[in-house]
């Protein structure tokens, strides 16, 4: 079953979970995409549909020989999980951590879900009914620390481009290059290349 809708679990009778619990739940069902908010309930996701996993592979793999040219910091997927200042655990479609920051942590916090904010994420949707809680991801994002953030909308072909104060752009043509801003600015890409693929 496709869920169109994150499933909410509400822990408070539980007393929420811990980060280890959360960690645990995680493994135990590998086939779901788990995230906890920053009130505790946990969110329940199905896999990402095969096209959007597809341009989010493809978009990885550019973005991944772009760090490894650079070596500005730590790549990771849709599965890679974040603790984040609000208590939320999150994993953003594509996240990348700086070097600098990544360093700080300890080798234990390395193999759990970092305690750390990316700096820049991508959050990818493909249908309308996603678009606003999306944007409101975007936000999330930014209030624990994230430098930059876009937000691909398949469905209507457009990137939402966000730096520390907020939406700063809107890149309205797939076929036209989006080049990042920052520690991004060498890096960037086609969309309706990486969609197409």
């Amino acid at each position: 079953m496709i869920l169109t809708h994150p499933i909410e679990l509400n822990t408070d009778l539980l007393g929420g979970l811990t980060d280890q619990q959360l960690l645990d739940l995680c493994v135990g069902n590998k086939h779901l995409k788990i995230e906890r908010d920053d009130k505790g309930n946990i969110l329940i996701m199905s896999p990402t549909k095969f096209r959007i996993s597809s341009f989010n592979s493809n978009l990885l793999g550019i973005f991944y020989n772009w760090n490894k040219k650079y070596k500005k910091g730590i790549l990771t997927d849709s599965n890679g999980g974040y603790i984040l200042a609000d208590s939320s655990m999150r994993a953003p479609d594509l996240g990348f951590v700086l070097k600098e920051k990544f360093n700080l942590l300890t080798e234990e916090q390395k193999m759990n879900f970092a305690p750390v904010c990316p700096d820049f994420v991508v959050e990818i949707i493909s249908s309308k009914d996603e678009l606003q809680k999306a944007k409101d991801k975007m936000n999330m994002w930014l209030k624990n620390g994230c430098q930059i953030a876009w937000l691909i909308d398949t469905f209507e072909e457009r990137i939402y481009v966000y730096g520390s104060t907020g939406l700063i752009d809107t890149h309205e043509d797939f076929s036209k290059e989006l080049t990042g801003s920052g520690f991004l600015s060498d890096f960037s890409f086609i969309p309706q290349e990486v969609f197409s693929e």
